[in-house]
């Protein structure tokens, strides 16, 4: 499925490659973790998790380009290629379905991808005008 819920043959986003999926989008995905889940961290070791974040994400196709830990709503996030939108809801639902985290995802756009939208603006009308 296409990045943007774009109509068939229409395949909105970058184009990057990964392991032989010629169009990918880019998504956030910020992870809160529960009071278990970071008992794990601890357990486990930050690198730990970050190594179990990649299989994951290689297991529904997808690659994870950058891994961060944080302070502040979130305590982890990734930016993740993935060949559609499925693979990213595979992964989410597997994260809550652990009980360990909460995860949080955003659609990431490239310049090329607003450009498009502001060639082709929607016939809207705001309230009242």
């Amino acid at each position: 499925m296409p990045r943007g819920g774009g109509t068939a043959g229409h395949r909105p986003g970058p184009s990057t490659r990964v392991q032989g999926v010629s169009h990918v989008g880019k998504y956030m995905i910020q992870a809160t973790y529960t009071q278990a889940g970071m008992q794990g961290v601890v357990k486990e070791g930050a690198k730990g998790r970050i190594a179990a974040v990649k299989k994951a994400a290689a297991s529904v196709g997808s690659k994870v380009e950058l891994a961060y830990w944080s302070f502040g709503d979130h305590d982890f996030l990734v930016i993740v290629d993935a060949p559609d939108h499925a693979a990213v809801v595979a992964i989410n639902a597997a994260v809550a379905l652990s009980g360990a985290a909460t995860t949080r995802t955003t659609v990431l756009l490239t310049a090329e991808d607003v450009d498009k939208g502001r060639e082709n603006l929607a016939a809207y009308r705001a309230p009242g005008a």
